[in-house]
């Protein structure tokens, strides 16, 4: 479906074409590295580890930049892509609009925050930082920790003696606290005071 709505690309239109498709890893360590600039890779491609495929992808073509399209969010994988070199993670609903902005910036050599757009982490100054420390609860700095382990949610949530839907409340209600959009913010901004 994907790669049908990625195919309607025109380049008087979008500035910009599909120039190969691959339906398996398989394939898609085929293709010519001067044909194309950047790789949309789907997360979950049937029968693969996330992780191989990516860095098959890395080692096939250095320098391509790798843009990470998934069905479903999870902030371990999510993490984990980026510390792997991923320039962007974007859920398949996507509009097409939004979806050529984000390609057309990756390809500029925009970094990204998060899944939508680059939002930066808020700035705040040292009294401000100390402030967000101090009100942070202990569970909440554990989850904080254990996420930027790679840690998945159910095993936080077993580790923090808490359900994964207080785990997920809890990140969303630091999310919202700071004004960031996603997990890979919330620990940027974090980072300095936690990490």
């Amino acid at each position: 479906m994907v790669s049908k709505g990625l195919s309607s690309f025109r380049k008087e239109r979008d500035g910009m074409v599909l120039a190969c498709c691959s339906a398996n890893m398989e394939d898609a360590l085929q293709n010519d590295p001067e044909e194309f600039d950047i790789i949309l890779l789907d997360l979950m491609i049937p029968g693969t580890d996330p992780e191989e495929n990516l860095k098959a992808l890395n080692h096939r073509y250095p320098g391509k930049k790798v843009i990470i399209l998934t069905s479903q969010e999870n902030a371990s994988w999510e993490i984990k892509m980026y510390k792997l070199g991923v320039k962007a993670f974007l859920l398949k609903t996507i509009d097409r609009k939004a979806l050529i902005r984000v390609i057309k910036q990756v390809y500029a050599g925009h970094e990204f925050e998060g899944k939508w757009e680059s939002i930066p982490a808020p700035q705040y100054t040292n009294a401000a930082m100390e402030m967000w420390e101090k009100q942070l609860k202990p569970v909440e700095k554990a989850i904080l920790k254990y996420l930027a382990d790679d840690i998945p949610i159910k095993q936080i949530a077993e580790k923090t003696g808490k359900s994964s839907f207080m785990v997920y409340r809890r990140l969303f209600l630091m999310r919202k606290r700071v004004k960031v959009s996603n997990n890979f913010a919330l620990l940027k901004f974090f980072r300095e005071i936690l990490f």
